[in-house]
């Protein structure tokens, strides 16, 4: 789908780190609140390594439909417009991961436990006004807080069964770690496939 992206759509943008690897941003640190500490660092780690083990088996569903959007705010609270795109059925197995996209991942991964993290993340960077304040483009995305509740077969059991696991993942957080994070409206959260600008 990308390498369709970048032959049918010449002069789109280069792709951005961020889509390389797929992800939801479900928060930010707060505006305000106190940068992490080393101790705090560990103490979100935990949460993230005992969420972790949940999530997968079975946790992949197939996308049959993403949407170009152009939007206010990073974060995709704020939508100016959007444009459905529908895809043809595909296997019924998921594709394997390319290499080179599993590679990218183990990298940005293994990030966490490289020297220099911590002053990373302590940084006064990405924010919750860094997503939530005024930014302005364009990205082609696929919505799944939005599928979390409506979804049948195989693929609404493993959205609805993501959907828990953000829930409780969110309440060890705000308990590890209360009141330092904005979490994101579940409407918004999406997988962002290709920046478009």
């Amino acid at each position: 789908m990308k390498e369709r992206v970048l032959r049918e759509c010449p002069g789109v943008c280069a792709e951005h780190p961020g889509s390389r690897w797929p992800k939801l941003t479900l928060g930010a640190v707060r505006d305000g609140a106190p940068p992490l500490s080393p101790a705090d660092l560990a103490s979100l780690s935990r949460v993230c390594a005992e969420a972790s083990r949940g999530l997968s088996a079975g946790a992949a569903f197939p996308v049959a439909e993403a949407s170009v959007v152009s939007y206010a705010c990073r974060s995709l609270e704020r939508v100016v417009r959007e444009v459905r795109c529908g895809f043809a059925p595909g296997p019924a197995a998921p594709a394997p991961v390319a290499p080179a996209s599993a590679e990218f991942v183990a990298r940005v991964l293994a990030e966490a436990d490289g020297e220099g993290y911590w002053e990373r993340v302590a940084g006064p960077g990405n924010r919750e006004g860094h997503y939530r304040g005024e930014a302005a483009g364009a990205t082609l995305a696929h919505w799944v807080g939005r599928r979390w509740a409506g979804g049948e077969g195989r693929a609404g059991a493993a959205l609805a069964r993501l959907g828990r696991a953000v829930a409780a993942f969110r309440d060890r957080v705000e308990e590890a770690l209360p009141g330092r994070y904005a979490f994101f409206a579940d409407e918004a959260l999406h997988v962002t496939l290709r920046a478009l600008r």
